[in-house]
This record gives structure tokens, C-alpha cells and sequence, in this order.
């Protein structure tokens, strides 16, 4: 399999090459508008047993 991809690469090494560029240059041009799209955060279930430990500490020690 990877004979097959590399003899593809070396047989159309500049096709290869110009499809990389335009991908990154697509990029370049993509980059100003994902601040729109994407957002932090998300890593967290308030659900899970840490996150209610964190909410009860900071409940009793009344640290927020």
C-alpha cells in the first residue's frame, strides 16, 4: 500500500505538491472566519462526580 502512494507521489510529485499549496493557501484564506465558527471549552460534563465535588467545595468554602 504504501509502494502504491509513494510511486502516486513521485509519478505526480508536482500535482502533489500544488494540491498541498492550494490546500494551505485555502487555509490562509479560511483562517479569519473560524472565530465565528468554533468555540473553547466543552472538555467538561457537569454531570460527572468531579464536577459536582468542585461545585460542593466551592459551595461550602464559598471560594466563587
Amino acid at each position: 500500500m504504501f509502494h502504491a502512494i509513494g510511486r502516486f507521489s513521485y509519478r505526480f510529485r508536482w500535482l502533489v505538491i500544488g494540491f498541498w499549496v492550494l490546500l494551505f493557501a485555502g487555509g490562509l484564506v479560511a483562517t479569519p472566519f473560524l472565530g465565528n465558527v468554533l468555540q473553547g471549552g466543552g472538555f467538561s460534563n457537569a454531570d460527572s462526580s468531579s464536577d459536582r465535588a468542585a461545585a460542593l467545595i466551592e459551595d461550602k468554602l464559598a471560594l466563587g
